[in-house]
């Protein structure tokens, strides 16, 4: 396209990732890590930017921990291929004064770039905590004369920090009605994001994938599905090359708010940092994905056509294992947090074996099995019993 002789460029995102690479060479991965700090990668910048939907004339979109813009950068581009102009507001959430400069800079070049195609960008950034900010409804008045209702939002997209938070926090004080405990404070992003949409108002979030089971989250899950309905789920097969230094395992979510309830969910799967256009696709009924039978509304999210059938066989059972007198409970070890008790060899200390997937065969248990840097016992001593179960 050409506006007064001059090409548009159409990759906004090579602007974020100049100045994310601009970032990281002033401060260290430990420092960027004690924040919960990971910035999103271009290619999933992209994708999540073209799970919307839809992109009204007057489109409103906030973008919380935004880091350098990224994630706002990437559905900028994406409204550059648009034919009819767009009115764009976004507001930008960042508490790091050394990102904030940043920010400004992508965001002014969005501005520009978009103005050039004849869209009109308007932005807020705030220095503000998103969870702690009380005042974002308020505030939140549109800055195009729109009749707009104040405090609501077309869209939102995130990569929220990640880190742990106490039950007395706070934090999860400002969102007790969602959570109550200690929890991580990427699911009260989440809540606050669902609080802020408009009806049929859009959410995609790449996060860990911890929320999707287990009681720790189960409330969460029950209050967050009450209001949103999800649509999409990508998965990525290695979680060490989606991001650096990230041991949890990723997951994008696409939800809907106050929407009438998918009747199927679409879950697709890549490996890395670059999602092929087509990545694998699977589509399933909802109920199939979102498990509510135990009254844990679970997650289950099978990545092929084999998953699935191994769930649906696992369904045929007749008997459940509780009413066979099993208890089923992941260990307690975490390999990492326990160095100090793992034995390559048992050689005649107390110790308990370390079963882990390589002892496991089909219908068979076998240990020990010497592997390369796998240890196979774990010491038994006072400090590692509250590691082991009877």
């Amino acid at each position: 396209m050409q506006i007064a002789g001059a090409t548009i460029p159409r990759n906004l995102l090579d602007q974020s990732a100049a100045l994310q690479k601009r970032h990281e060479a002033t401060t260290s991965s430990d420092a960027r890590k004690e924040k919960g700090q990971v910035f999103t990668p271009s290619g999933i910048c992209r994708f999540m930017a073209d799970r919307f939907t839809q992109i009204p004339d007057r489109f409103r979109l906030v973008d919380a921990g935004a880091g350098v813009g990224s994630l706002a950068a990437a559905v900028c581009e994406r409204i550059l291929t648009l034919r009819d102009p767009r009115q764009i507001e976004i507001a930008l959430y960042e508490t790091d004064a050394t990102l904030l400069p940043l920010l400004e800079e992508n965001m002014r070049h969005c501005r520009q770039v978009l103005r050039a195609a004849g869209h009109d960008l308007a932005y807020t950034i705030h220095d503000k905590d998103f969870i702690l900010d009380t005042q974002v409804r308020r505030r939140q008045r549109t800055l195009f004369d729109d009749g707009l209702e104040v405090g609501l939002f077309d869209a939102a997209i995130m990569n929220p920090p990640y880190f742990k938070i106490g039950a007395d926090s706070a934090h999860a004080l400002a969102m007790a009605e969602a959570f109550r405990g200690n929890t991580n404070i990427y699911i009260l992003f989440m809540a606050r994001a669902a609080e802020l949409l408009r009806p049929n108002g859009e959410l995609v979030a790449i996060t860990p994938r911890s929320f999707c089971n287990g009681l720790y989250f189960r409330s969460f899950r029950r209050w967050f599905f009450s209001r949103m309905a999800l649509r999409h789920i990508h998965l990525f097969e290695s979680r060490r090359s989606t991001f650096d230094n990230v041991l949890q395992e990723s997951v994008i979510t696409h939800t809907l708010c106050q929407g009438v309830a998918e009747s199927s969910v679409t879950i697709t799967t890549s490996v890395g940092r670059e999602i092929p256009n087509e990545p694998e696709r699977l589509t399933l009924p909802t109920p199939k994905i979102l498990d509510d039978t135990s009254g844990d509304m679970v997650l289950r999210i099978p990545a092929s056509d084999e998953d699935a059938r191994i769930i649906e066989t696992v369904e045929s059972w007749p008997d459940r294992f509780a009413e066979l007198g099993l208890r089923i409970s992941t260990g307690p070890v975490v390999l990492f947090r326990a160095e100090e008790y793992l034995l390559q060899k048992p050689d005649g200390e107390a110790a308990a074996p370390l079963i882990e997937p390589h002892n496991v065969k089909a219908f068979k248990t076998t240990w020990p099995v010497e592997k390369r840097g796998k240890p196979t016992a774990f010491r038994i001593c006072p400090g590692s019993l509250k590691h082991l179960v009877p």
